[in-house]
Parts: C-alpha cells; structure tokens; sequence
C-alpha cells in the first residue's frame, strides 16, 4: 500500500476541505494508493506544521494569496514555498491560485519551480486527481489557463527590449516616423524591427493598428 501525505495550506477553510474531500473520494477507489491529509488555514500554521518535521510530508499543496504573516517575514504562499524549500528543497510542491495575472504567475513559477501549478478557475474534480496522479509519478502538471500565461510570458520574454518599446510607443499613437525621439534606433531599423514583429505575430499587412491590437491580444502590452 502506498500511502501519499499532502499538506494543505490556504486560508479559506472550505477550499482545504474540497481538495480533502477530492482526495478522500479518490483515494477510496484506488486499491494500491492511500492519502493522508492534513490541513492549515494560515501561513505560519502551515509553516509550523511543516517545520515539525519536513519529511513527514510527500506534497505540500499552497494558495498563494494569504494574510500575511509579518512576524515571521511571510507576506504570501510564495514566501512560505521559498521557506519550506529551504527546509526540505526536494518536496514537492503543488500552486493553486486565483491570480491570472502573467507577469504574476511567471515570477511564481520561476521561483517556485513547482511540479504542478493550477489556476483556481481550470479546477474540478477530474483536473485536481489528473494533477496529483502526475506529482506522484514524477510528472509536471500545469493547468490551460497557466499554460496558456506562460506561453505568453515566454515568447514576451524572446522579444528584445527595443520590440516592446515599438510596440508600447505605437499603442501610444506616436507615428513611427517619430519614434527613433523616444528609442535608440535609427528609422530604417526601427522599421526592420516592425517586420520582424509583423512576421512574428503572422501579420501580412503593413497596418501598425492592426500591429498594436494583435500585440495586446497575444499579452505583448
């Protein structure tokens, strides 16, 4: 029999005991497989709890909008992972949150390194156990709405400093013949850069409007 442990931290306690009860259902049906829950409502609860003894726990499941706790230089679920990593860097470690915001959620995920990550609104009953069945196997789960912020960020991330400013002086309405006043790009490069945008975002049209809207869709501004 393999017995799983799960630490559950997040402030609202009906969530902690909907994932419990997920669990519970699951692990009912599964004859080789048994998981052990405990539960935390606050960020030095599941700090105390967890420093007790860090191999006592296989997944530590974290929200990351919590009170903070500045006693003990807590100020979110992020901090608590980074400490909790500290004391045991190999466990693994589950995110679910309500944030959508991209910049928000690619700063988690690079510091966190989490093996899985789920946005509050992908969860049901189905995705939770598809996620937790990848943890134990040694498998990364991330959801579709963090996939699809991280695939954003990423190619954001690919694109060179002077391509976002081009993109945000246009979002602007300032002509592009005015541009090379606010970048430090001659007007010839500035238009090769333009190209290249326009063939990176599968543009075909030279419309610097149509540029603009498509960059704001894709997450670019």
């Amino acid at each position: 029999m393999n017995i799983f442990r799960i630490l559950i931290i997040d402030d609202h306690p009906f969530i902690c005991l909907g994932l419990k009860l997920f669990l519970d259902n699951w692990s009912e049906k599964e004859p080789t497989t048994r998981v052990n829950c405990t539960l935390a409502n606050t960020l030095t609860d599941g700090l105390t709890t967890f420093s007790k003894d860090p191999l006592a726990f296989d997944l530590v499941i974290l929200d990351i909008r919590m009170p903070p706790c500045p006693n003990e230089k807590l100020f979110s679920g992020e901090d608590l992972g980074l400490r909790i990593k500290r004391l045991r860097p190999k466990i693994k470690i589950m995110v679910i949150t309500s944030l959508i915001d991209q910049h928000q959620l690619f700063s988690i995920f690079k510091s966190l390194n989490p093996d899985a990550m789920l946005v509050k609104s992908d969860i049901d009953d189905v995705t939770f156990i598809k996620a937790i069945k990848n943890v134990m196997n040694n498998k990364p789960y991330y959801s579709g709405e963090f996939s699809m912020a991280i695939r954003h960020r990423l190619q954001n991330d690919r694109l060179l400093p002077e391509d976002r400013q081009i993109l945000y002086y246009l979002s602007k309405g300032i002509p592009t013949k005015d541009l090379p006043k606010k970048i430090a790009l001659s007007l010839s490069s500035i238009e090769k850069r333009k190209n290249l945008l326009r063939k990176h975002f599968g543009l075909n049209g030279h419309n610097d409007l149509e540029l603009v809207h498509l960059a704001r869709e894709k997450g670019f501004l």
